[in-house]
């Protein structure tokens, strides 16, 4: 079951429709800041806070929502433009397979795989409306079914709807919110994940043992930065609080706190992503602290999470990395005349930025120097224990020094001058040259400047000189 197309009309300054697909396992957002990345994963959250706010599929009754509580009333704050409040509509496409709706109970009489669903949110008064224009299962529009008339499916639809708005199916009275904001915390390794993380461990139940056995395995590539190794979980009694450490092969302990920034940002992100139950995940710019290297093992750590089956399905990160953006569908937001665009298109850098974002350092100069650069970041994700330590070194004959043509004392012969040739060759020296004269005496207890000498007599035809003085140079 996955969201594969969100149309978004009229959300905060989404003046025109803003069409987000077709998405994937991971959806970058990449774009200028104050372009509208931000408000792109709210108009989701709001999406889905809608989506879960009743249980109805029909046209003929909408829905007065009255008392705001929850995801919804954080949401709503910032949803409509309060000079001229429209509409705020949302077109959803989902991709549903049978597999997803037995695993919950539910069987449709007959068989699809498309869903397309059309929600209005007005703001009346005091109060909002939601209303239901579409609600295409396959090719019918149960919207216009009458419940009387058609009870089966008007129910099914209804379920249906609670489905794809809870995170944990028909497990309470009330839907629990899909939608999951991570990496916020500009703390590493919170201590809510530690003892998240301490009580997935020793849960009965299997499916969080799972939790901590993958974020075990994902966080496990760190061995890179970290050396050979494995996490483990501690407990203080004295002071009542949970730990999670790395106990390195001989045996000695490396806090969380005491790795680098990098490792404990990426740590912290996997934590999040294997203890959240959300299927929805938003990441605001989870490159900060990340080299080119380590995005590519979160985004791959997400993808096993996805595979596993016990929370997250799909992501939506607002991103400045070249990076983070191919690694999934990527989505430029930028403004034209004032007013948010979205499309989908592949980051292409431009000249001056890198993989690590557009602020980082230029493109190498020479092709050598890039593949030297590129063997360095491939040489960091290897497990050091395949590494060669010593390569054996090839045997390699001393060499000696050329002998000088000329014995020492010996002047060099001359050279005979061939007529074309630029230069002629000096010719060797009959006499020494003279030494220089030497410098003048400084002057007794002076600060070692020699004394200025009176000028000679003016001789006829030369230039008048300046008569002498005393203290003049």
């Amino acid at each position: 079951m996955q969201l594969q197309l969100l149309t978004i009309t009229h959300f905060a300054n989404f003046t025109q429709p803003i069409s987000f697909g077709p998405l994937g396992d991971f959806n970058a957002i990449y774009g200028d800041n104050n372009s509208g990345k931000s408000n792109l994963l709210k108009a989701v959250a709001l999406y889905f806070a809608v989506l879960g706010a009743g249980e109805n599929t029909s046209r003929l009754q909408p829905q007065t929502l009255d008392r705001i509580e929850g995801p919804l009333a954080e949401y709503l704050r910032e949803a409509f433009t309060w000079k001229d409040p429209q509409p705020i509509r949302f077109e959803a496409v989902w991709k549903v397979q049978q597999a997803d709706l037995e695993r919950y109970g539910l069987f449709p009489e007959g068989a699809f795989e498309r869903i397309e669903t059309v929600l209005e949110l007005r703001l009346l008064n005091r109060a909002y409306e939601v209303r239901v224009e579409k609600w295409m299962q396959g090719d019918s529009d149960l919207s216009v079914l009458d419940k009387a008339r058609n009870s089966q499916q008007v129910v099914f639809a209804s379920q249906l709807r609670r489905m794809l708005s809870d995170a944990k199916p028909f497990t309470a009275d009330r839907p629990f919110f899909p939608v999951r904001f991570a990496g916020r915390s500009t703390e590493g390794f919170t201590q809510a994940l530690r003892d998240g993380l301490f009580d997935a461990r020793q849960s009965l139940r299997s499916d969080d043992r799972r939790r901590w056995a993958l974020f075990a395995e994902l966080a496990g590539s760190l061995k890179t930065e970290l050396g050979p190794g494995r996490w483990e979980t501690t407990f203080d009694r004295a002071k009542g609080t949970a730990d999670v450490i790395y106990l390195a092969s001989d045996e000695s302990v490396v806090r969380v706190e005491t790795m680098g920034d990098g490792a404990q940002r990426l740590a912290g992100l996997i934590a999040e992503i294997c203890l959240a139950y959300e299927p929805y995940l938003c990441l605001e710019e989870p490159e900060w602290r990340l080299s080119p290297a380590l995005q590519r093992r979160l985004i791959a750590a997400a993808r096993r999470m996805a595979e596993s089956g016990l929370g997250v399905r799909q992501l939506f990160a607002t991103t400045h990395s070249p990076t983070m953006a191919a690694q999934g569908r990527a989505f430029a937001m930028e403004r034209m005349e004032g007013i948010p665009t979205l499309e989908a298109r592949e980051w292409v850098p431009a000249v001056g930025e890198s993989a690590a974002g557009s602020a980082a350092r230029p493109e190498p100069a020479t092709p050598e120097l890039g593949s030297l650069i590129g063997l360095v970041e491939e040489l960091s994700e290897m497990d050091p224990d395949r590494l060669v330590v010593e390569a054996p070194r090839a045997a390699v004959a001393p060499q000696r020094p050329a002998a000088s043509p000329f014995a020492p004392g010996s002047t060099p012969a001359p050279q005979p001058f061939t007529p074309g040739s630029q230069t002629a060759p000096a010719a060797p020296l009959s006499h020494p040259l003279p030494a220089p004269p030497a410098s003048p005496a400084s002057p007794p207890g002076g600060s070692g400047t020699a004394a200025p000498t009176p000028p000679g007599p003016v001789k006829p035809g030369n230039r008048p000189a300046v008569p002498w003085r005393p203290g003049r140079s």
